[in-house]
């Protein structure tokens, strides 16, 4: 027996297979970061502000005061942090902005590979033998949507953080059904970490789970199971709602006309289209895919099966077909919640796990049958989907290599990020102050630079006559300013410069502080989350004891 056929009887190869498959698919990008395009640049910018500001105390840092062009960003008021954090607990070993970025790609890495440990979880509880469930995993981590197009083409951080998440929200949904100890926290943690990670996954991802783990429920079984999916839900939005409340109450200060524009519309993007795409490079790759995943499914068709939850598989995977095609455009064009996933090819990454899920159920029914042909056709499966990723990424760094450089060297020197946060003009603010960190709109006085601490400022101001300074700091919510220790009063815009921080000082000379105290919604979604921490420690310990009771 050969070493391949070794390690998929005995099935203790696989952790080893899963993790050299991750590092295979993550080489070009940890040895060389240029090979990840797209906006990846944006996340390593975001994480390079975040992780220095998670060093300097503040554990979830929702406003980042450097960034565009040191007028600040309130990006994660609205922006799932997950990725970010795990992102900065990696700074201790790889300090510094420089290394942004690779401590994302060690991030994607130990994604990828608990994704597919996962996938092995969630294949093994379908009930497949550890081959089958082995060559699933592997499909599902060589599949060229998060191997190639989101990894290198789209550099889609946080998609490919969430998407490790959604295996094991599909392993602990049978788990759940097997009655298996602690299944509902595994759930409930799995749904909070897709919603944690990226909203348009999690708007398609968590409702998928849910409904995947209902289904599974026989007509006796189907109040208890139906009960705890919905405690789970519940439970994964109250863990999140320290990061979701803030973003449901501050999401207005999102520009909608560039992150939903026409530009950004699910109808733009849908296979076979006459009406072209804003992205002829995406059509040309997310086509690609969608002929590989229809000749899989074929495939796993042909090789039959019979394991649980086979047909809600390949129906889940035909209705995704059609949502990804011109059939679906009045759905998508209706103006309803689910548009907000912006790209309708972004059900690409679901289908895959689905795929890998029947690619694994079609090899445990070949090897039944001794269907030679087949069995030839899905032993070559895993090095051709490896052959495809190399030839994408191949041909990705062909054409990179005949256009302008991304991001150009203006872009990678802005420090500015994705417009939808900006909270005013920041190339015109920029012009408009040069160097300076304030402008005196009116009187005359001199004013110091300004030293940012996360949500705290201080400067000081010498002033021959009272004076009317404008900082170069954008105005948000609930900024509070005090002049020499005397009391703390609301800092906000005025007409003269209404996007910005602007102060009222006296004649003479005066220590300024400004800070951003916990909005409302913060303190509430904090202990929100706080209290659903509390209730999931207290069912970790007292659900093995009511077990231990009940035998």
């Amino acid at each position: 027996m050969t070493f391949a056929g070794r390690v998929l009887s005995s099935g203790k190869g696989a952790p080893l297979a899963i993790l050299a498959i991750s590092l295979l698919i993550m080489a070009s990008a940890l040895l060389d970061g240029g090979s990840v395009h797209g906006d990846f640049y944006v996340y390593a910018r975001w994480q390079a502000h975040f992780a220095e500001a998670m060093a300097a105390g503040d554990l979830y840092p929702r406003w980042l005061p450097h960034l565009n062009q040191g007028f600040g960003s309130p990006a994660f008021f609205i922006y799932p942090p997950m990725g970010q954090w795990m992102g900065s607990l990696l700074a201790p070993l790889l300090p510094g902005a420089e290394l942004a970025g690779l401590r994302l790609h060690i991030v994607l890495t130990v994604c990828l590979a608990l994704s597919g440990f996962g996938a092995l979880l969630w294949l093994r509880l379908l009930g497949l033998g550890k081959a089958a469930a082995l060559i699933g995993t592997l499909a599902w981590l060589l599949l060229p949507y998060h191997a190639y197009l989101n990894l290198y083409q789209r550099g889609a951080f946080a998609e490919l953080v969430a998407m490790a998440a959604l295996p094991w929200g599909l392993a602990f949904a049978h788990a759940l059904k097997q009655r298996h100890m602690l299944a509902w926290a595994g759930l409930a943690l799995s749904l909070a970490a897709l919603l944690m990670s990226n909203a348009p996954t999690g708007l398609f991802g968590a409702p998928f789970i849910c409904l995947y783990a209902a289904l599974l429920a026989d007509r006796k079984d189907w109040p208890r199971l139906w009960g705890a999916i919905l405690f789970a839900a519940a439970l994964a939005i109250a863990l999140s709602a320290a990061w979701l409340l803030p973003a449901l109450t501050q999401v207005a200060l999102v520009n909608d006309r560039i992150l939903f524009n026409d530009v950004y519309q699910p109808a733009n993007y849908l296979i076979f289209s006459p009406a072209p795409w804003p992205n002829q490079g995406i059509r040309i790759a997310a086509t690609l895919i969608f002929m590989l995943h229809a000749a899989i499914l074929l495939l796993a068709l042909l090789a039959g099966g019979a394991a649980r939850g086979r047909r809600l598989l390949i129906i889940t995977t035909v209705l995704i077909f059609v949502a990804m095609s011109e059939l679906a455009r009045p759905v998508w064009i209706a103006g309803m919640p689910w548009s907000k996933v912006q790209f309708a090819w972004r059900l690409l990454g679901l289908q895959s796990l689905l795929l890998a899920g029947l690619v694994g159920i079609a090899w445990e029914a070949v090897g039944a049958r001794r269907r030679a042909l087949l069995r030839i056709a899905l032993i070559w499966l895993l090095p051709g989907l490896l052959l495809a990723d190399a030839a994408l990424l191949a041909a990705l760094g062909w054409h990179v290599a005949r256009r302008p450089a991304w991001p150009t060297p203006q872009v990678a020197a802005h420090r500015a990020e994705v417009r939808e946060y900006w909270l005013g003009d920041v190339d015109a603010l920029a012009r408009r102050f040069g160097s300076r960190d304030s402008i005196v709109i009116s009187g005359r006085a001199e004013i110091g630079p300004i030293e940012r601490r996360g949500r705290l400022l201080r400067l000081e101001s010498r002033a021959s006559e009272p004076a009317l300074i404008a900082l170069r700091h954008f105005a948000y919510y609930g900024w509070l300013v005090r002049i020499d220790d005397g009391p703390w009063r609301p800092a906000t815009g005025r007409r003269a410069a209404p996007e910005l921080v602007a102060i009222s000082v006296p004649a003479g000379h005066h220590r300024i502080e400004l800070r951003l105290p916990p909005l409302p919604t913060e303190s509430r979604g904090l202990l929100i989350s706080g209290a659903a921490l509390m209730l999931l420690l207290a069912g970790l310990l007292l659900d093995p004891l009511r077990r231990l009771l009940a035998r």
